[in-house]
């Protein structure tokens, strides 16, 4: 073979390696910033968020956050902290910089959850799934995810009786799929397990709490709306106490 034509194939080559070279180091997703977030506060008032920066085909910043109905956010919010880190050993100052730097790091969703801050964690990762998911193919639209949370609700003070209502309202996909109700009295028995006070309601009215509540809370998930909760016979005055506090269970979520 002639020494042009080996230099030919040299050069060919080392083009071909470049070309290569320069498709690897593009990285696998497209220049720009995305970001997402939840339809709705968790159970605690917060919603995460979150923003992925790319620059030359690779996670270059990430932010991770949480903001209240007033737009504050979690990690500046210095009460929460000091709660959180006495009762799990870690805050917001400290979690949410320890996932950013990891998905920078890996490059993908999938990273490993902070010790003490597991439902962070999990909400960070399917943020950045679903983030990362656009990034491939360049779709800057803002992704809005189903939150999932349990959200309650009581009565601030103690009826006549010595009782007052409360009640945890679980949403799954964006509908209620769990309903719990009850009242409590001042020695945190619940009304529902007070054997004595079920028999007596029971001669007077022909049901017991338990009956009651149980109609109640599967009345919330069939329609969805407090608002359409019928009153229970023989309950009447716990049935409008559970749907005032289904109303303020739900308001929560703030959507």
């Amino acid at each position: 073979m002639k020494r042009t034509q080996v230099s030919a194939l040299v050069v060919s080559f080392a083009g071909a390696l470049l070309l290569i070279a320069c498709a690897g180091s593009q990285g696998q997703y497209k220049n720009g910033t995305y970001s997402a977030t939840y339809n709705a506060f968790d159970g605690h008032g917060w919603k995460p968020q979150l923003s992925v920066t790319v620059k030359g085909g690779k996670v270059d910043a990430v932010k991770f956050d949480y903001v209240n109905p007033s737009g504050a956010l979690k990690t500046q919010d210095q009460g929460y902290e000091a709660a959180m880190k006495k009762a799990s050993g870690v805050g917001p100052v400290e979690y949410s910089p320890a996932l950013e730097k990891e998905l920078v790091a890996k490059q993908a969703a999938g990273v490993d959850t902070v010790t003490g801050a597991t439902e962070a964690s999990s909400e960070f990762n399917a943020m950045a799934d679903a983030v990362l998911a656009q990034a491939k193919s360049g779709d800057t639209k803002p992704i809005v995810l189903q939150m999932n949370a349990t959200y309650t609700a009581s009565v601030k003070d103690f009826d006549k009786h010595g009782w007052k209502g409360q009640i945890a309202v679980t949403f799954d996909n964006g509908k209620i799929t769990a309903v719990k109700y009850d009242e409590v009295n001042k020695d945190k028995v619940l009304k529902t397990q007070d054997a004595a006070y079920a028999k007596n309601m029971s001669a007077k009215t022909n049901v017991t709490p338990a009956e009651a509540y149980t109609k109640l809370d599967q009345q919330l998930v069939a329609t969805q709306d407090p608002a359409k909760v019928d009153v229970v016979t023989g309950a009447t005055e716990g049935s409008h106490t559970f749907i005032e506090l289904a109303k303020q269970a739900i308001a929560q979520r703030g959507e």
